[in-house]
């Protein structure tokens, strides 16, 4: 008897850090039972037919390779890349001054992919969607907390930072 070896597709996937990587394979042909094989990134390895990491990191990035064996030992392989993109950092910058003067908050991105897109809040509902704040004729109830969410092309997220 000869029997058909068995097939197995996966997908490319791309996330942000502190997702769930999640990459999946889908065995067909062949005889069912199968077993899998996943190796990948730093020593990476499973043995389910889909591989899900919670609170992804960038170093978790890279090729993830399995090998499905089926019920008759014929063997299938296909690799994968994942990639764990870096949420951005931003630093912004505090700021005191007098009344009538103006108020500057700034914000600097770092990591993440630029393309960044801003959301500030602040005091008295105030809110802006520029990179840096800039209040002119200032007034003591424009002082408070101002805080920013960077966003960047791939649509990763900064922690809210706040000055």
């Amino acid at each position: 008897t000869v029997t058909t070896y068995p097939t197995v597709q996966t997908a490319t996937t791309e996330i942000c850090a502190g997702s769930t990587l999640t990459v999946n394979s889908t065995p067909g042909g062949g005889t069912p039972g199968y077993t899998y094989v996943w190796s990948g990134p730093s020593g990476f390895s499973a043995s389910t037919q889909n591989v899900s990491r919670a609170n992804a990191t960038p170093a978790m990035s890279g090729l993830y390779s399995v090998t499905v064996t089926d019920s008759k030992g014929c063997i299938a392989n296909s690799s994968v890349q994942a990639t764990v993109n870096p949420n951005p950092t931003v630093q912004t910058t505090t700021t005191e001054i007098c009344a009538g003067s103006t108020l500057e908050v700034n914000s600097t991105p770092g990591s993440g992919t630029p393309g960044y897109t801003y959301v500030w809040s602040g005091p008295s509902g105030f809110s802006a969607t520029t990179q840096n704040v800039s209040r002119a004729n200032a007034t003591p109830a424009m002082s408070g907390l101002y805080s920013v969410t960077v966003t960047d092309s791939k649509g990763c997220v900064s922690k809210n930072h706040s000055h």
